[in-house]
């Protein structure tokens, strides 16, 4: 792959999830039965390998995967806005 997937306006950024937003990646998720995050499960190790799962897929042209982050002066690389839900996470083409 090639190029970049990312853009930005003054308010948003949208790119592909990395490896630095896993704290901000799990203070935003939240799982429908508790509201809560299963640290257990969704652990930094986890996120390392679901990001590199979505660099192959985008990679391979078969879906992609992106966060949508609010930035400000204070916070260039941005909060997310909000965590995709699990049954639309991947858009495939």
């Amino acid at each position: 792959m090639t190029g970049t997937l990312t853009t930005q306006t003054e308010r948003l950024t949208i790119r592909p999830y990395q490896l630095t937003d896993f704290p901000s990646w799990l203070a935003q998720s939240s799982v429908p039965s508790s509201g809560q995050p299963d640290v257990a499960v969704f652990t930094e190790d986890w996120f390392e390998a679901w990001i590199a799962e979505q660099q192959q897929r985008a990679a391979d042209d078969l879906g992609y995967c992106f966060g949508v982050f609010r930035t400000t002066a204070s916070d260039p690389s941005g909060s997310p806005i909000t965590t995709p839900g699990w049954s639309s996470r991947f858009s495939s083409v």
